[in-house]
């Protein structure tokens, strides 16, 4: 398994997967600046809906066709008490072309699709046979919460407070990092 300490995004790639005797070496990023993200990718997302997770990013060496068998990537996501409305986008967002829609778990029905996901309260689960970005986004009607967090520190006779205001992402480890 993938784990880093700076990000709650993990990927586990299972046995099997990978063709006996192969050797490949797995980069990966998770992208928290939407504002940077988007303006530097040619993704277009459908304009009612807003990102509500880190976008992770793996790319895997040359020459490394595509899995085996399904590898998971699961990423933490802010829609608690909506996950079920979560939509995952899929592709390079260097290539031009435009990003694909995944599809959900519950609609696949006798052969799997190369991407697939599904949702509980805490993690968006992504189950592909190849490497790409995916961008998990739902619609701007989701409960959007406020959350404030609040540091100070005393410097000699006056107090210095920073108050950062946001959404629900700052309860998720890769957006506290992040501020």
């Amino acid at each position: 398994p993938f784990d880093s300490q700076k990000t709650d995004v993990s990927l586990h790639i299972p046995e099997g997967a990978i063709k006996d005797g192969s050797f490949c070496k797995i980069f990966g990023q998770v992208h928290t600046n939407f504002q940077l993200y988007f303006c530097q990718s040619q993704i277009k997302l459908p304009k009612d809906h807003v990102p509500v997770a880190p976008i992770p990013e793996f790319i895997v060496s040359d020459g490394m066709h595509p899995f085996l068998t399904h590898v998971q990537v699961r990423i933490p996501h802010s829609a608690k008490e909506n996950h079920h409305e979560i939509c995952v986008h899929f592709g390079n967002s260097h290539s031009g072309k435009p990003f694909e829609r995944a599809a959900k778990m519950e609609q696949c029905r006798m052969e799997l699709p190369d991407v697939y996901y599904r949702t509980d309260e805490e993690y968006v689960y992504v189950y592909t046979t190849h490497f790409t970005e995916f961008v998990c986004t739902c619609k701007h009607t989701h409960n959007m919460q406020l959350h404030t967090l609040c540091f100070g520190r005393k410097i000699r006779t006056h107090l210095e407070v920073k108050l950062i205001i946001g959404g629900a992402l700052l309860n998720l480890k890769d957006f506290r990092e992040a501020s």
